[in-house]
């Protein structure tokens, strides 16, 4: 058995350098060629690799190899070559795959032509830790700049009372309040979570120093200055909560007395465990304690109770307040001038709603407000105004203008810290390696100079049983190793008790953790809760049905490891309990879109799961060439696969014309393949079939549907009929569906959900003219017994329009303009009949 080779070696510094943990402590000397070849192969994520081979404008033949993290990368890489080089591709590659020391020739690439993102985001997914070294301050540079941020409106909601109050003024024939909004909350289709909220970025600014202040007074520049207006104040959201103090020894034995005595507490005080076992400060907004038992509370009546040093007791405070925020808006470079030319004249602003001073770089203040609703028709609001129920009645908004933002300019990026990946590449910069030197140099001496647990631990022992003194905490925390190992060797020989013993509290033993059944091994084996359950199990520990509000946080955290089969358990008890706002807003969503038909109202989760199986496509190739636009990375989003089992035919059909240039990928080319291995297309051109599109995969797709006309049949006439009587009977709504495209399954679909459904015998004056009626006014134009409509009119002609123009025909006319419509088809014998139909 041979020793590593010299490229093994190489590469092994190269990792070592780049701290990927696997190979930190690996001496080469120790280390066998086969033993080398095995650990790189282990320990490293795949490469792929692709041989092009093109021609230039001589005709000559010209080959490279590019090797990368993906097959992407790697075309990527080609693609810029042949645009460079002025190249003819002769022949599409196939991709191929290694691992291991391959990697030795992915870090020989020059570092300018490789996707850092790509090679940290590859490592990252094979959950191998790559470090981030920091950048000093001083040779930060500007990687890029960030876009201005443009003046947006900031919107406060309406409480219940100014709600009312802008309504009757609607209703009394005036106008509303300068800045109020009324309308629906802006919706995105594509998501279920809400997205109409974001946070103010002013807060207070941080004080000029004082001899800042003393630049200002002289006329002097200050760097970084800003200034701001406040416009108004707003209420926090938080809600009221209790503020609880401990009791102290004697006021708790007074307590226990009392409630011996009469058998109950005092108004606000209570007794009971440590909560948690532990320390919390005198004045507190969480109970300080947890509860006795009905049994444990007779026992203290009784005088049995088995541990008295275990009790505590709390007494009430009182109750926490809304807090006043105040709200900014920034000053324009010319106001700030203005006001600082004033300030050096008077000492003082023009008013004192402004601050000048520099922005923090934490934001202290933070309050959420929300986006321009979407506002109401000309129509709604004359109806509000009139007190007439609206459509979307129930999620009608109002909110109020706090104030506008200006526009602030974009701000400079600087790279702080890059990842030492870089290090590995045989072309890394001279001054990264120096920044990596540094750093590793006083990362050593910090390890050098650091007390160790056993030091510290030695230290402790010595004091605890008397033999050292007591340090300053100041000093203990300064204490280097040196430092540490000198007090130990000086006092480790004296007599116990020689100085006063130091008496360290006993560390509360940390609770449990919460949901240990929700792991991520769990994954390999099982199958992943799909993107609606998670989406459920979010609203549900929001609302506080999952998880206690100490653990909810772990809750979600835990969220994407938890499996089918668990969301199914946790999901099952709270089926008829009400759904998350987020989740009746985007049902809300797609039906207005027409993307999901639905009259039944929707209030449950159980309400929300079915809708969601009912209506999500089940087009097969559709789906098939979504999973190839995720995997080409048009479609980005962290839970896409997850959410196009949910999305129906009409979003599959925009997805896919948004992006039809896109190259197929392996799910279409199997369709396709499918469909040339049962010989209903021919054989296709390698080279066509490397480049073809997503739109011209479907077609192809498309034109074999009709050799499996079965797959999705058209709607039957039957079914268009029974719908459509359906609709003049006021069970179900068909103004924006397209009755020519309707498919099968989807019209049994409605005729099931909605048959039942009570027929409306409300008139609506204002909805449009049916079929039968415009039949009808047809009839009488044509027999002159009314005069022709305008197009204009019969375009918009409603149910009340058409219904006076039939009644102004007497019923008699009426009657034997039907019957002459209807003659010619009862004179018509059964034999001549058939004769026509043939």
């Amino acid at each position: 058995m041979s020793i590593m080779t010299e490229d093994q070696v190489k590469l092994l510094h190269k990792l070592q350098m780049a701290e990927i943990p696997a190979f930190k402590n690996i001496n080469p000397l120790t280390l066998q060629e086969d033993e080398a070849r095995d650990l790189f192969r282990m320990n490293l994520p795949p490469l792929e690799w692709i041989n092009a081979a093109a021609q230039n404008e001589k005709h000559e033949l010209v080959e490279k190899r590019f090797i990368g993290v993906s097959e992407n990368n790697c075309r990527e890489q080609m693609k810029d070559w042949l645009e460079k080089e002025n190249l003819t591709l002769l022949q599409q590659p196939n991709p191929q795959f290694g691992a291991g020391e391959a990697w030795l020739e992915y870090f020989s690439q020059p570092l300018k032509s490789v996707n850092l993102k790509a090679l940290n985001d590859h490592f990252e997914r094979w959950e191998i830790p790559i470090p981030r070294i920091p950048v000093p301050k001083d040779q930060q540079e500007v990687l890029r700049h960030k876009a201005p941020v443009p003046a947006q409106e900031i919107y406060a909601r309406l409480d219940a009372e100014e709600l009312g109050q802008e309504l009757q003024k609607l209703r009394s024939g005036r106008s509303a309040s300068e800045g109020i909004q009324f309308g629906f909350a802006p919706g995105d289709v594509g998501t279920f979570e809400e997205d109409t909220t974001f946070h103010t970025f002013l807060s207070p600014l941080s004080a000029p120093s004082a001899k800042e202040w003393e630049r200002l007074a002289g006329s002097l520049p200050v760097e970084e200055l800003v200034g701001q207006v406040q416009v108004d104040t707003v209420l926090s959201d938080v809600e009221c909560k209790p503020y609880y103090a401990l009791l102290s020894p004697e006021e708790l034995q007074t307590e226990i007395e009392y409630f011996q005595a009469n058998g109950e507490f005092r108004n606000g005080i209570e007794i009971g465990y440590a909560s948690g076992g532990k320390t919390k400060a005198e004045k507190s907004v969480e109970p300080l304690v947890t509860e006795l038992s009905d049994e444990e509370l007779d026992q203290l009546e009784a005088g049995t109770f088995a541990d008295w040093n275990k009790l505590r007791g709390q007494k009430l405070l009182g109750f926490s307040k809304a807090q006043e925020i105040p709200v900014f808006r920034r000053m324009s470079p010319e106001e700030l001038q203005k006001e600082l030319e004033l300030f050096a004249e008077s000492g003082k602003f023009s008013s004192p709603d402004i601050s000048v001073g520099h922005v923090p770089e934490r934001e202290t203040y933070k309050k959420e407000f929300h986006r321009p609703l979407v506002p109401l028709s000309e129509k709604e609001l004359t109806d509000l105004a009139a007190g007439k129920t609206i459509r979307n009645q129930d999620i009608l908004l109002a909110q109020k203008l706090v104030c506008r933002t200006p526009q602030i300019p974009g701000t400079a990026v600087y790279e702080k810290k890059f990842s030492a990946l870089e290090l590995a590449f045989d072309d890394c910069p001279q001054k990264r390696l120096e920044i990596y030197a540094q750093y590793r140099k006083e990362q050593d001496e910090r390890a050098l100079n650091k007390v160790t647990p056993e030091l510290r631990a030695q230290i402790k022992a010595l004091q605890e049983s008397g033999k050292g003194p007591k340090i300053d905490r100041e000093n203990y925390l300064a204490f280097t190793r040196k430092d540490a190992e000198t007090y130990i060797q000086e006092h480790e020989q004296n007599p116990e008790n020689t100085f006063t013993p130091t008496v360290y509290p006993k560390r509360a033993v940390p609770k449990n953790e919460a949901f240990p059944q929700f792991k991520k091994s769990n994954l390999f084996s099982q199958p992943q809760a799909d993107y609606l359950q998670r989406s459920i199990l979010r609203d549900l520990a929001a609302e506080g049905h999952i998880a206690s509000p100490e653990t909810v946080g772990e809750f979600l955290g835990k969220l994407e490891f938890i499996t089918d089969a668990q969301a199914k358990e946790l999901i099952k008890p709270h089926l008829g309990k009400s759904a998350g706002t987020g989740l009746l807003n985007q049902c809300r969503a797609y039906m207005e879109s027409g993307k999901i038909f639905n009259e039944k109202e929707i209030k449950t989760i159980a309400d929300v799961q079915r809708l969601y199986q009912v209506n999500r496509g089940m087009d097969f190739d559709k789906k098939a060439a979504l999973k190839d636009l995720i995997e080409g990375g048009y479609i980005q989003s962290n839970d896409a696969l997850a959410k196009i089992k949910f999305t129906t035919e009409l979003q599959d059909d925009a997805l896919i014309a948004k992006y039809s240039d896109a190259r197929i990928g392996r799910n279409l080319r199997a369709r396709i393949n499918d469909l040339i291995d049962e010989a209903k297309i021919g054989q296709i051109a390698d080279e066509d079939f490397q480049q073809m599109s997503i739109s011209k995969g479907m077609q192809i797709i498309a034109a074999n549907a009709e050799l499996e006309c079965s797959k999705h049949p058209m709607a039957t006439q039957g079914q268009i009929a029974l719908l459509q009587k359906m609709e003049q009977r006021g069970q179900i709504d068909l103004h924006k569906i397209d009755l020519t495209r309707l498919r099968f399954r989807t019209a049994d679909q409605w005729i099931k959900q909605n048959i039942n459904n009570p027929a409306r015998n409300t008139h609506n004056p204002d909805a449009p003219a049916t079929t039968k009626q415009r039949g009808l006014l047809t009839l009488l134009v044509r027999e002159k017994l009314i005069k022709n409509i305008p197009y204009s009119e019969w375009r918009d002609m409603t149910v009340d329009q058409a219904s006076k123009r039939i009644s102004s025909v007497p019923p008699r006319l009426l009657q034997q303009a039907i019957e002459r419509q209807n003659a010619p088809q009862r004179n018509i014998s059964p034999r001549q009949r058939t004769s026509m139909e043939r």
